[in-house]
């Protein structure tokens, strides 16, 4: 949580936590609403898909200046030429969320992902 900017209204910690916790509780939700079957064919069977969808929901505003893409283009930021101009807050998130993830501090969490 010492990556976001949590002065930001939007882009902070906070808003991360309860987007990835409302996403949990869609995906419980629709399953039951479906009514599937058997388990094989419930989405949170599949422990990486789930482990994907909740990352990506905690990291997409790691790191976030504040700035849209459009205000870092028009300033001519570092990162727009990083990322040719395209989605530049959001893989720059992916790229810091990556690193992170990367880092021996979670190697434990990458081992049980890889199992």
């Amino acid at each position: 949580s010492d990556l976001y900017n949590e002065a930001l209204p939007y882009h902070n910690f906070e808003r991360a936590s309860h987007v990835a916790l409302s996403l949990k509780t869609m995906i419980n939700s629709a399953e039951k609403a479906v009514g599937t079957k058997s388990k094989d064919e419930l989405f949170s069977s599949d422990p990486l898909a789930e482990f994907g969808c909740l990352f990506a929901m905690l990291i997409h505003g790691v790191d976030h200046s504040g700035a849209s893409n459009a205000e870092l283009v028009k300033e001519k930021n570092e990162k727009v030429s990083l990322f040719h101009g395209r989605c530049i807050n959001e893989q720059h998130a992916f790229n810091v969320g990556m690193e992170l993830l990367m880092s021996e501090k979670y190697r434990y969490i990458r081992t049980m992902i890889a199992a």
